[in-house]
């Protein structure tokens, strides 16, 4: 697994080179990563990048519920965007339990 930044270097690497692999810089860059959690607004063109991954097999998906955010992963990282979830989950629960009482 790759952080932000790293990811980013090596899919604009990857990009220049012309080996993405059918998929766009943004999947690549969840691909790297392994999971990304989506807890802010996407730009349009991102999402559909990332939801063609989806589609074409090269990325899953986890929809938002409730609490837990929304997240794209590599398709053998389902159980580590899964941990994720839960782990920012619990983050908002803490912070509301602060704020309640």
């Amino acid at each position: 697994m790759m952080d932000q930044k790293t990811a980013t270097d090596t899919a604009r690497g990857l990009r220049e080179k012309g080996e993405l692999d059918g998929i766009g810089p943004n999947a690549m860059v969840v691909r790297l990563m392994a999971a990304r959690l989506i807890t802010t607004r996407v730009p349009r063109g991102v999402r559909d990048e990332l939801m063609a991954a989806v589609k074409l097999g090269k990325l899953g998906h986890v929809k938002k519920e409730g609490l837990r955010p929304e997240a794209f992963h590599h398709p053998n990282a389902r159980a580590y965007a899964l941990d994720l979830r839960a782990a920012h989950f619990r983050e908002a629960v803490e912070a509301i339990k602060k704020v309640a009482i």
